[in-house]
């Protein structure tokens, strides 16, 4: 069954960890997935060219630049509110997925368990 799934990361300054938890989900994924990157960074911070090369080379990328730092909470809602599928995964910018099919294992969860909201 092929699921679509948004993940969400929420960004702050640091691109180098940033950049491993982006290549850890394109190389763990295999569902239909979408990363909806949202930056709450200072405009001069090299998150934001990492994230607009990121999503130059990858349409399944797609940024959000914050116009001011709302905090972390908000930066998380903001993903929240802006995905669209039925499955929605978080993880922080500096969290490695390291499991090959987390996704589809994630989606699973949510299927088998109507009583689930959360998986961590």
């Amino acid at each position: 069954m092929s699921r679509r799934l948004d993940i969400g990361i929420a960004a702050w300054k640091n691109a180098e960890k940033l950049a491993r938890a982006v290549a850890a989900i394109k190389q763990n994924s295999v569902t239909d997935w979408r990363l909806l990157i949202v930056d709450n960074s200072p405009a001069d911070s090299p998150t934001r060219p990492l994230i607009e090369r990121l999503a130059a080379e990858d349409s399944r990328i797609t940024p959000r630049f914050m116009a001011e730092n709302l905090g972390y909470a908000s930066a998380v809602n903001e993903i929240l509110a802006w995905a669209e599928t039925p499955y929605v995964g978080y993880l922080d910018h500096d969290a490695y997925v390291q499991t090959p099919g987390w996704d589809e294992r994630f989606c699973s969860l949510l299927d088998t368990h109507d009583e689930l909201g959360w998986v961590f």
